[in-house]
């Protein structure tokens, strides 16, 4: 059996993992587009600001795909 002074030790290691883990989340949330629609909520909203109002006109064509079927 595992006595108290591990019992101890391992609660924290886990807490500092688990609070790492939140911190990471945080950061990726804030950068990608992990799942459809955006976020588990299906908001469709992005909080990168790469592309706005001002500079949307100048978007262009990057590539297509064609699938053979027209």
């Amino acid at each position: 059996m595992i006595d108290g002074f591990y019992m101890r030790w391992i609660f924290l290691i886990c807490g500092i993992q688990i609070g790492m883990l939140g911190c990471v989340s945080e950061e990726i949330k804030n950068v990608d587009w992990p799942i459809y629609s955006g976020d588990e909520t299906g908001s469709k909203f992005s909080q990168l600001d790469e592309i706005n109002r001002d500079n949307v006109v100048h978007l262009e064509l990057a590539w297509t795909y064609s699938c053979g079927d027209h």
